[in-house]
């Protein structure tokens, strides 16, 4: 099991005020749920949060992210590849549609991330990590 690995970079720049609430990310590739075991979040180099990566997702709850208007931000997610990863595996996550980022903005609740906080083509996936070599047992 890798630790660390990065799965995922997004840049966001934030139009107006914004409170990430929520941030939900889905499994996808060639590969099997149980070949990531945790996921770590950072948000401008900075640790955030960690969950655990439970039926192919990892859903980051009660953030509280503060983004101010007019800025530019740069998250990461990184992630712990499982012990039982097999060579040729292909793990890659993402946002399916806009409901997997749950935000308030200006103080009120929208219910959602929307294209006027956001300009995001959905889903939104990351590139593919590869799981290469063999378990030494």
């Amino acid at each position: 099991g890798q630790k660390d690995v990065s799965l995922m970079k997004i840049e966001m720049y934030a139009a107006k005020s914004l409170k990430i609430k929520k941030i939900v990310f889905d499994f996808d590739g060639f590969a099997r749920p149980s070949d990531l075991d945790n996921m770590q979040l950072y948000l401008d180099g900075k640790f955030v949060a960690e969950v655990p990566f439970f039926e192919a997702k990892g859903k980051f709850d009660n953030l509280n992210l503060n983004l101010e208007s007019m800025t530019k931000y740069q998250f990461e997610v990184k992630g712990k590849i499982g012990d039982e990863a097999a060579s040729g595996d292909r793990i890659q996550i993402g946002m399916k549609d806009a409901g997997s980022i749950d935000v308030s903005a200006d103080g009120g609740g929208n219910g959602g991330f929307s294209s006027k906080n956001i300009d995001a083509q959905w889903p939104m996936w990351s590139g593919y990590v590869s799981v290469i070599g063999e378990n030494i047992k």
